[in-house]
C-alpha cells in the first residue's frame, strides 16, 4: 500500500510540475547509455521516484513492526534461490551488491531468509545517521546480531577479518569509486573508470567467495537478482583484477537493464577521476 500510494503522490507531483530533470542531468545518462535526450530525460524522472522509494524503505524497515516486516517479505522473490541457499551454507560468506533498487528490504530479506542465527557484518563507507541505525538494529528483530565496520578505519580491519573467519555474512556494497579504498581500472559502462576493490582482498584472506546479486523493483515487489559466485585467489594484482572486471561488468548490465533504479548518477564522475594514491 505504501508503494502504490508513493507512486500516486509521485505521479501527482510530475503532473502538476514538480520532479523536473535538469538539462545537466539528461545530458549524463543521455550521453553514457547512448540514449535519445527524451528517453534520458524520463530515466532520470524515473530516478527520483526510486530515490524516494529507497528512502521510504529505510524508513519502513526502522518503524515497522515485526509481523508487519515479515509481511513485506513475501513480496520478495529470488531468481536463483538454489546459489543463495549454497551460499548460505558456506562457513564464510560474502553478499555483495551495488546501489540498486530498495536494497534495504534485501537486506532484510537475505538475513530472515537464509541468515537467522548467524551474525551479519555491514561495511559501510560513512557514519549512519540515526534513522538508518534504528533501520539496521531492527534487524535483530529477525533473528540475526549486526555489527557495523567502516571501511576507513584501519584499525578495525584486523577484527572484521576475525569476525568473517568465525562465520559471519559479510554485506558490503561494490560500486564504490576510487576514494573508498584501494582500486582497479576496470570498464565501467564503456568507459576506463576505477572501482574501489577492498572486497577482492577480504575475499581472499577470508576464503569467502564473494555473493554478486542486485535488487530489482517490480512495483510493489522486489526481485533478487543473482548473478553468481566468485572465488577469489590471492590478495594480488591479477586477483584485484580479475575481480574488478567481473564486478565491472555485471554492474555495466545492471545499469543498463534498469538504470533509473542506480543511485549512484550523481557520482559518476568520481569513478572516472584520475587514479589517487592509494590505486
Amino acid at each position: 500500500m505504501r508503494r502504490r500510494l508513493l507512486r500516486g503522490w509521485f505521479v501527482a507531483g510530475c503532473t502538476f510540475g514538480r520532479f523536473k530533470p535538469s538539462l545537466r542531468e539528461v545530458t549524463r545518462v543521455a550521453t553514457v547509455l547512448h540514449m535519445p535526450l527524451r528517453a534520458a530525460y524520463r530515466v532520470v524522472r524515473l530516478s527520483y521516484f526510486h530515490d524516494l522509494l529507497f528512502a521510504m524503505e529505510w524508513c519502513a524497515l526502522a518503524s515497522r513492526p515485526l509481523p508487519g516486516l515479515l509481511r513485506d517479505a513475501d513480496y520478495v522473490v529470488s531468481s536463483d534461490p538454489e546459489t543463495i541457499e549454497l551460499a548460505a551454507g558456506l562457513p564464510a560468506v560474502i553478499v555483495a551488491l551495488p546501489h540498486m533498487g530498495p536494497y534495504s528490504a534485501s537486506i532484510a530479506w537475505l538475513a530472515e531468509r537464509y541468515f537467522r542465527g548467524r551474525e551479519i557484518i555491514l561495511v559501510r563507507s560513512k557514519q549512519a545517521t540515526p534513522e538508518e541505525h534504528q533501520s539496521l538494529e531492527r534487524l535483530d528483530a529477525l533473528g540475526v546480531t549486526l555489527r557495523i565496520f567502516f571501511i576507513d578505519r584501519q584499525d578495525e580491519f584486523i577484527e572484521l577479518l576475525r569476525a568473517v573467519r568465525r562465520g559471519a555474512v559479510l554485506i558490503t556494497l561494490v560500486d564504490l569509486p576510487q576514494q573508498y579504498g584501494r582500486s582497479v581500472e576496470a570498464d565501467i559502462l564503456w568507459r576506463p573508470g576505477r572501482l574501489a576493490m577492498g572486497v577482492s582482498d577480504l575475499a581472499a584472506l577470508c576464503r569467502a567467495p564473494i555473493l554478486l546479486l542486485r535488487t530489482r523493483c517490480d512495483g510493489v515487489r522486489d526481485t533478487i537478482l543473482v548473478e553468481g559466485m566468485i572465488d577469489v585467489a590471492a590478495c594480488d594484482a591479477v586477483s584485484r583484477n580479475h575481480t574488478a572486471g567481473l564486478i565491472a561488468r555485471f554492474l555495466s548490465r545492471a545499469v543498463i537493464a534498469s538504470p533509473a533504479q542506480w543511485h549512484l548518477w550523481d557520482r559518476l564522475e568520481e569513478f572516472y577521476a584520475p587514479a589517487d594514491a592509494r590505486a
